[in-house]
């Protein structure tokens, strides 16, 4: 049984772990696009490095009228006529242009999104500098993410991206931290490093991001980003600490979250063996659209764990599972239907021995699972008994001490 906003459970994940019946756990969310950029903070200290000397003076009274006015506007859900956001560009340009920093950026984000103007890379690009130039973290993310996505651009500029993250981290932007750890993660613009990968993710995760949160519990549920680790090495699994980062991205509600804490409950891994909540983490999670959580939960209603065995329901949830996308759904559709046909009225025995090839893929699909069970099971145990064993070494340090 069984890691953008705009594909944020479309593509697949960094483990290169297809949900199959032997990777139960919900794989890590696609690599580019995720979310929005945190809230900028500190838009009046200059940046040097990147962008040259820079004086930052407040914003004039003028700048802060002009700036109100267009958020006034922008804000407004009725003004949605073409002259009312013309009006609110306007405004925030002339804000920017008297060197409001936030002006500076919402400019930037209305080129780039195409608001009462056709999209506009180039300036939104010319805009976002400006900001950045003056301070604005927020605007160093957009201008790292638009350099990830070949926004404005011939090509794809990871080196760049890597680049404005890295100047937006230093000023603690928990969307260039969690970006850092995600191109560390892949290679992108910079040498695959899993240990700085790791140490960003958790460096955001500690300021609330979500997806670093869950990408920090993915690393920890597969000893991913230990410094110890080597070629010749086991890696250092802590379910533990898998556990703890995902609850925290499950208590935003992330789909995969609450998916992968489910897994830990029904495995025993980390955290006590608790098939009812199990159930309850791939529920919620089903209802937030992860397909792996339909899967799981597919399964339990299949077993009768956790709750009572439910047929329709496990079909129901197999077949959302198998619209998603996970391939094993099918087989298990395929047990659901056997079953049904088993328990209609005169069903006989015979019946089945001499049924065709396809009830006999069944009878060996069912035989897979049963054995699959029992090695999961020895596995639950064998880790229950080395969690054990730790909490008895560490009464024996503290009784006999060195």
């Amino acid at each position: 049984m069984v890691l953008d906003s705009a594909n944020e459970s479309s593509s697949p994940g960094f483990g290169s772990t297809p949900a199959s019946s032997s990777t139960p756990f919900q794989t890590p969310p696609p690599m580019f696009c995720f979310g929005k950029p945190a809230s900028d903070t500190g838009a009046f200290k200059p940046i040097t490095s990147l962008f040259g000397s820079s004086v930052v003076k407040a914003p004039s009274h003028e700048a802060n009228t002009l700036f109100s006015m267009a958020q006034a506007i922008y804000n407004n859900v009725f003004a949605n006529s073409y002259e009312e956001k013309d009006r609110a560009l306007k405004y925030f340009i002339q804000a920017g242009t008297l060197g409001h920093v936030e002006a500076q950026c919402k400019v930037g984000d209305l080129y780039k999104e195409g608001y009462a103007t056709p999209e506009n890379h180039g300036l939104a690009i010319e805009w976002y500098t400006k900001a950045a130039a003056n301070g604005s973290t927020a605007a160093m993310v957009n201008l790292g993410v638009m350099s990830e996505e070949g926004q404005g651009r011939l090509f794809k500029d990871y080196n760049g991206a890597y680049l404005h993250y890295l100047q937006a981290a230093e000023r603690e932007n928990v969307e260039a931290i969690y970006r850092l750890g995600r191109l560390y993660h892949t290679g992108m613009g910079v040498s695959a490093d899993l240990v700085r990968a790791r140490t960003y993710y958790e460096r955001a995760a500690k300021q609330g991001h979500v997806l670093a949160s869950y990408n920090a519990g993915y690393m920890y549920q597969f000893g991913l980003g230990d410094a110890t680790t080597s070629l010749f090495t086991t890696p250092k699994i802590d379910y533990n600490k898998a556990f703890i980062y995902y609850m925290q991205a499950a208590k935003e509600d992330y789909p995969d979250a609450l998916c992968n804490v489910g897994y830990l409950y029904e495995k025993g891994h980390g955290v006590m063996l608790s098939f009812e909540r199990a159930f309850y983490f791939y529920q919620r999670g089903a209802e937030r659209g992860s397909h792996q959580a339909h899967q799981n939960l597919g399964e339990l209603y299949l077993d009768g764990k956790g709750t009572s065995v439910k047929l329709d329901k496990a079909y129901h949830h197999f077949d959302i599972a198998r619209q998603g996308g996970i391939t094993e759904s099918q087989e298990y559709i395929n047990v659901v239907e056997e079953r049904r046909r088993k328990e209609k009225p005169g069903f006989r025995s015979d019946e089945h021995h001499n049924s065709n090839i396809n009830s006999d893929y069944i009878t060996r699909t069912e035989h897979q699972r049963i054995v699959k069970e029992k090695d999961e099971k020895i596995a639950t145990l064998m880790e229950q008994m080395k969690m054990q064993q730790a909490q008895i070494d560490s009464l024996m340090k503290k009784l006999f001490p060195a």
